[in-house]
């Protein structure tokens, strides 16, 4: 099947290139072996570089790095911020000096390798480009760290280099072009280089050296969709020996963490509109939604920030103190839904999107049921602002139900038919399982008690000594026959009583997240053109 699809992938894939890289026929791309930016720059990120180098703070886990091997390739994806965490590491040099004596290496070779940065050039041209960088590297035999183990491992990718026992060289490995499929379109890269691996092997530098492959990826080509999810990515990678390409899914969960990065910076990026915001009368500025009071007392100085229309510095601490693992659940709830209103007013939808759909993930039921039961809308802007996050929160639900059913509806569903009530509310399979069960019970009470009227018929109809003990085993099925209706009663009349009680837990914690999310919206102070009682009467919590 796989071996099928590629001819359609490739179709697809030769579609997209035309639409979207105009400036080459090519396909795959030829890579190139001198810096060569592919795409304009967006003026908005004109900062990054200077920002890019800003110290971390202690609690962020920022940088993010993965090492695969997939097939017959290394790979490094890297964010910026990784990239500069390992060029200024130094485990390559420690790497280089536990190896120089078992590899046997010259001091020459050994200063020109600490030394060499063939991708220095390239990097160069993209510092103040956002860009994800996915380094291909074949895999060489008799790949040695020199007892370091897998430590220097990123490191040595990102600077190109491998130190090996005894070089192979195998020319039909060595990589000729790639490219990024997202969404079964082409991205088109910033930048797709070329350079030989820098190789050192026992008694010194090998003189033919294999290839590797570095794209750089604009964030954007790996946004997230509507529904905060990544989307499916995979790398095509086509080498010496011709024929079909290598395909290599990109895990999702590591994209995801790619991008939750780069929301730093795009949260960085709202500075430009806080100028704006500041300059603004009242009446024209963003609406964000009202949230309760946090406990954290960072999160108290963003929310003060975001009040004074900084968003920048606002999202920037939320980001902090979310990598911190003490905060409580409800402070990141909060911070979740001021990040996502923040992003959201700003119309960065897809940072709006991913942070939303971490806070459904957490809470599947934030801002629900706020519907204005009259139909007549409400003038007051913590309303706009919620409607406004409620509705980017509902793509990113998946399903979940977030209303409960009147209190005996459940029941009646249950008595009705037994399961009902769980098929309905909290449970298809549940639900099915005890409507079977309950049938299967009742058949069976059913069958005793024809048992027992055919023995009892036995008996009326034997005249010798045995009939007696034709009426002991009649009442014995008898007996049975009612133990096990009584069972089935028993189990369809529990079974609807535990579906309502369930429904009433399920109704409970709707209610109390309808509390926590609505309290600040209804004890608002009067916003310009509309007032507390009306909002209040618009977000009752309804039944179904």
């Amino acid at each position: 099947m796989r071996r099928c699809m590629i001819p359609v992938v490739l179709a697809v894939a030769a579609g997209a290139l035309k639409a979207q890289v105009a400036d080459t026929a090519i396909f795959p791309p030829v890579p190139s072996s001198v810096p060569f930016l592919r795409t304009p720059p967006d003026p908005a990120d004109s900062g990054f570089g200077k920002w890019r180098r800003i110290p971390i703070p202690r609690h962020d886990k920022t940088p993010a790095a993965w090492t695969m091997r997939a097939g017959d390739w290394d790979f490094l994806m890297g964010t910026p911020r990784a990239m500069d965490a390992m060029d200024s590491s130094r485990i390559i040099d420690t790497t280089l000096a536990n190896c120089r004596r078992p590899l046997n290496i010259s001091s020459a070779d050994s200063a020109r390798f600490a030394v060499a940065r063939p991708w220095a050039p390239f990097d160069s041209i993209v510092d103040d480009r956002p860009v994800l960088v996915i380094s291909i590297m074949p895999v060489l035999r008799n790949f040695t760290e020199c007892g370091f183990k897998n430590l220097g491992r990123p490191a040595m990718i990102r600077r190109g280099m491998r130190f090996v026992t005894d070089f192979a060289y195998d020319p039909t490995r060595d990589p000729v072009s790639a490219v990024l499929i997202s969404r079964l379109r082409i991205v088109k890269a910033t930048m797709l280089a070329t350079a030989p691996v820098m190789v050192m092997s026992r008694g010194g530098v090998p003189r033919q050296n294999t290839s590797q492959l570095r794209l750089y990826i604009p964030y954007d080509a790996i946004a997230p969709t509507a529904t905060g999810d990544m989307p499916q990515v995979e790398l095509m990678i086509w080498t010496k020996a011709g024929g079909e390409p290598d395909h290599i899914p990109l895990p999702s969960n590591i994209l995801h963490t790619v991008w939750w990065e780069y929301l730093h910076w795009r949260a960085e990026r709202l500075a430009t509109r806080d100028k704006a915001t500041s300059a603004a009368p009242a009446s024209a500025r963003r609406v964000i939604v009202r949230v309760p009071a946090p406990s954290d007392t960072g999160l108290k100085t963003a929310l003060r920030r975001q009040g004074e229309g900084r968003d920048a510095e606002a999202t920037g601490i939320f980001l902090e103190r979310l990598t911190d693992d003490k905060i409580s659940v409800n402070d990141r709830r909060i911070a979740l839904m001021s990040m996502a209103s923040t992003f959201q007013a700003d119309d960065d939808l897809p940072s709006a999107a991913l942070v939303a759909n971490e806070l459904t993930a957490l809470d599947p039921c934030a801002l629900s049921g706020g519907e204005n039961p009259g139909g007549a809308p409400v003038g007051n802007q913590a309303y706009t602002g919620m409607r406004a996050a409620g509705a980017l929160l509902d793509h990113t639900r998946g399903g979940v139900r977030c209303f409960a059913y009147r209190p005996g509806a459940t029941f009646l569903r249950g008595l009705l038919i037994p399961g009902y009530g769980q098929y309905k509310t909290w449970s298809h399979l549940i639900g099915l399982s005890t409507g079977a069960l309950t049938a299967t019970l009742a058949f069976t009470s059913y069958s005793f008690l024809q048992s027992a009227n055919s023995w009892y018929a036995r008996y009326q109809a034997e005249r010798s000594g045995i009939a007696p003990r034709y009426f002991t085993t009649a009442v014995s099925q008898r007996n049975n026959a009612s133990t096990v209706a009584t069972a089935t009663v028993a189990l369809w009349l529990a079974a609807a009583i535990e579906a309502e009680w369930q429904e009433r837990i399920h109704a409970s914690r709707l209610a109390a997240v309808h509390e926590f999310w609505f309290r600040p919206i209804i004890t608002a102070p009067t916003g310009p053109g509309g007032s507390g009682p009306g909002l209040a009467g618009g977000l009752r919590f309804e039944f179904r």
